[in-house]
């Protein structure tokens, strides 16, 4: 029988342990992972240390702890779970909303994030925009935010995280929770600008409401690719721009 959102609904049973063995595993990666690499690259870089990391260091740890991240999800689902990845993902087709209309979503969303946050700017540029120092750092945020990072997102937040929390109290907790825990995982990016943090919440709310009225991940990964796209580009774009002045 094929599995389709429209029909019948398909929920992947995750227990509190999963939750537990993740958490577990996001702490250890966070405090030991970065200076593993570290050390392992001071073979062929001597004297490399975590506090003089360049940008685009920054940027390949960031993404080698987001890999480590599902990885270990993937882990779960087929040697714990012995499950099919696309499943236990809800990486199944919908024809709840239009393509066309959820671009148009993610677009939207970009853009009154950049209204909104020119009303509150931050006393301190976030750290984030520390990160674009050189041309190499900002093609590499560029590629990382548009390319990898709606689909590492979107995995661990609305497929995981949505999934275990939807066993534990249906989509009244699963989907403002998993907002805050993606809202929680930028704001080291986005500080000091609250009104960032704020916004970011407001995009996960949006992302995890559509994951569970499609029952799909695919929707969310659309409207998070869009998002990221008009975005990263568009501040990379004005960063470019002002550096040729």
């Amino acid at each position: 029988m094929e599995i389709t959102p429209d029909s019948e609904p398909y929920r992947t049973s995750w227990a509190v342990s999963d939750l537990i063995a993740f958490g577990s595993f996001f702490v250890l990666s966070l405090m030991f992972l970065p200076s593993i690499l570290v050390m392992a690259v001071r073979l062929f870089i001597p004297g490399i240390s975590i506090a003089t990391l360049s940008s685009e260091a920054q940027i390949l740890l960031q993404g080698a702890l987001d890999v480590a991240w599902v990885g270990f999800i993937f882990f779960l689902v087929k040697v714990i779970h012995r499950r099919p990845i696309l499943e236990s993902i809800h990486w199944i087709r919908t024809n709840r909303f239009r393509t066309g209309s959820l671009i148009a979503l993610g677009a939207t969303l970009a853009l009154a994030v950049f209204v909104v946050s020119s009303f509150f700017p931050p006393a301190t540029p976030p750290a984030i925009e520390k990160l674009v120092e050189s041309s190499k750092s900002l093609y590499l945020l560029v590629i990382f935010g548009i390319v990898f990072a709606p689909i590492i997102e979107e995995i661990m937040f609305r497929a995981f995280f949505f999934n275990a929390l939807y066993e534990l109290g249906g989509s009244r907790l699963a989907v403002p929770a998993t907002a805050v825990l993606f809202a929680l995982l930028h704001a080291p990016q986005l500080w000091p600008s609250l009104a960032g943090i704020v916004l970011i919440f407001v995009v996960g709310f949006v992302l995890s409401f559509v994951r569970d009225r499609s029952n799909s991940l695919i929707p969310s990964f659309i409207i998070h690719t869009a998002y990221n796209g008009m975005l990263v580009g568009a501040s990379a774009l004005g960063t470019l721009l002002q550096r040729g002045k």
